[in-house]
């Protein structure tokens, strides 16, 4: 959707979490699952834990759609049982860092 002659995305749940995690981290770029496990350790405005987080695949899916992040590279990667994988390096756009 256009409007004023610029894309339009309104900024969804995950979105606003994900834009909150890479502006918490140090660094400005970061992998798929550094940024997952940022999402799991979130807490609410009180303190507490939050009790919903997005999935993985809806975290990837966020990633790719919206224009606010934009991929960087890819590294190689290890799991957590020891096999090497492909991981998605991302870093968020200028429309991600306006409010």
């Amino acid at each position: 959707i256009l409007k004023e002659n610029k894309p339009y995305f309104t900024k969804n749940r995950n979105c606003k979490r994900i834009i909150r995690a890479f502006k918490e981290s140090d660094s400005d770029i970061l992998t798929t699952p550094e940024i997952y496990s940022l999402l799991l350790d979130q807490t609410n405005a009180a303190g507490g834990r939050l009790v919903t987080h997005p999935s993985m695949p809806q975290v990837t899916n966020n990633l790719c759609k919206f224009p606010f992040f934009k991929k960087v590279g890819i590294i190689m990667g290890m799991s957590k049982v020891g096999n090497s994988m492909k991981v998605a390096r991302w870093q968020l756009t200028e429309l991600g860092e306006e409010e």
